[in-house]
């Protein structure tokens, strides 16, 4: 997949996120969390679903909602959550358990 000129990323458009059925369906993008080790997911909710977990590219989530772009300098162990499409991003470190593992 060809990157546009208004993927702002640093990473490639083709590293694999996880998202749901929801989102690849056209649901609201709310909840976006980005990893200590790089990884992303984006959800409609704050509630996953890993059930129904998906992969798919990164560029594909930024053309779903090209809202998205606003994120690309989200630093690594932080969330952004908004409560629709139309307010702003509200940004929170995700915490560590007593392993040192993200939790939301």
């Amino acid at each position: 997949m060809e990157q546009q000129s208004d993927y702002k990323f640093k990473e490639n458009g083709n590293t694999t996120v996880f998202t749901c059925q929801k989102i690849i369906d056209g649901a609201a993008i709310l909840n976006v969390y980005h990893h200590g080790d790089g990884s992303w997911e984006f959800y409609t909710n704050s509630d996953k679903d890993n059930s129904h977990t998906k992969l798919v590219s990164l560029a594909q989530i930024v053309q779903l909602d090209a809202t998205i772009n606003e994120l690309f300098n989200l630093e690594y162990g932080w969330s952004a959550t908004r409560s629709n499409t139309n307010t702003n991003w509200k940004y929170e470190q995700l915490e560590e358990d007593e392993d040192g593992d993200e939790t939301e």
